[in-house]
């Protein structure tokens, strides 16, 4: 029997079992494990879940950054300063930074492209629309282009249950966006209130948001597809120096940046930072435990969170129809969680049970 099967059974054929029952602690052994399970089930929805959480607050964080400084310079600094944070940590946990195959050379490249026009048009957007918008946009068409992409490229079926959760943030989307072919009226945006020149800043942030969920759909399938044979801070550190030279590159072609910034400004580009990395460390790691549908859907928490704290920060109320948008993608990334923890849970009890029986 190998390590593998051993370790799938957490330890439990080695617990000194008593006639009763009980382990050697007087704890109902079945209970024990049964609760364990549980949290393990557990692990990949939860990573989902704090990866949107983290990313609602970077979301806050770059939109309150906009007043002051230039959306391309925001960007740059952003994924540069992710690459500052990762990087001790990798040296600390002595990850190996050494990519095995030109395949997964290929492969990294290909998601630090797709990674980058994910956070330049989520940067883009946050600057010209409300962080709420920005965030129910991206997380309502991510698991549309994820499901689409990983069906494609790494064939990954979608269930039934996630074809109709994907409908559901796409008509929470509609909700939020209101477009005017649909709802008819005018584009009342978000932006500086100055009509026509707010309705095209409206536009194109609404349009740099799904170009964002594009990137992003792209990169965690990249992500999906490499599994664990690149460890989750290597991912995260090339994603890092691939953004910041395309963005610094991009960033002095098209403005000149301003370094001169107040005390305050740099502190929100701290919370930025560590958010997102975070952020992005939960999603990868989640891609390693879920299908990449399955977890694009988990991602959109962030939705409410943003709207959440953007009425407490920024103090702005969403609208009837936005809280209703909100609502159908907050149902339906809660109704794939609890499905997915308990389809979670049944197999690794399935598995733990063919390995005692293996083990006898």
């Amino acid at each position: 029997m190998g390590d593998d099967k051993r370790q799938l059974l957490n330890g439990a054929s080695k617990m000194e079992k008593q006639p009763n029952g009980l382990d050697k602690l007087g704890h109902d052994e079945s209970c024990w494990h049964s609760g364990l399970r549980c949290l393990q089930s557990a692990y990949g929805v939860a990573l989902g879940l704090m990866s949107g959480l983290s990313f609602a607050s970077c979301s806050i964080f770059i939109h309150l950054i906009g007043h002051d400084v230039a959306a391309l310079q925001i960007n740059f600094i952003s994924v540069f300063a992710i690459g500052v944070l990762v990087t001790p940590v990798m040296l600390f946990k002595r990850v190996k930074i050494k990519l095995e195959s030109v395949k997964d050379v290929l492969l990294i490249i290909g998601k630090g492209i797709a990674y980058t026009i994910g956070m330049l048009g989520d940067v883009v957007a946050l600057t010209l629309v409300s962080p709420g918008n920005v965030t129910a946009i991206t997380n309502g068409l991510l698991p549309v282009f994820t499901a689409i992409f990983a069906c494609i490229f790494i064939k990954e079926m979608m269930r039934p249950l996630d074809g109709v959760t994907i409908v559901l943030n796409v008509s929470g989307v509609l909700m939020i966006t209101q477009p005017t072919f649909l709802f008819g009226g005018s584009d009342d945006g978000h932006g500086t209130g100055d009509g026509d020149a707010d309705s095209k800043d409206t536009l194109l942030g609404n349009l740099m948001a799904a170009l964002s969920a594009v990137g992003f759909a792209g990169a965690y399938v990249v992500a999906r597809g490499l599994g664990e044979r690149v460890h989750v801070l290597t991912s995260l550190f090339y994603d890092a120096i691939i953004a910041s030279i395309i963005s610094v590159i991009v960033m002095y072609v098209i403005e000149e940046p301003d370094w001169n910034m107040e005390k305050h400004i740099m502190a929100k580009f701290v919370g930025v930072a560590i958010s997102t990395a975070f952020a992005q460390w939960a999603s990868y790691r989640c891609l390693q435990l879920q299908s990449a549908a399955v977890a694009a859907l988990l991602f959109n928490i962030e939705v409410v969170s943003a709207y959440f704290l953007e009425y407490f920060v920024v103090a702005r109320a969403p609208t009837s129809w936005e809280i209703a948008g909100a609502a159908l993608v907050l149902f339906s990334s809660g109704l794939v969680a609890i499905v997915t923890w308990y389809l979670n849970f049944q197999q690794r009890k399935k598995e733990e049970q063919d390995g005692y029986q293996e083990l006898q």
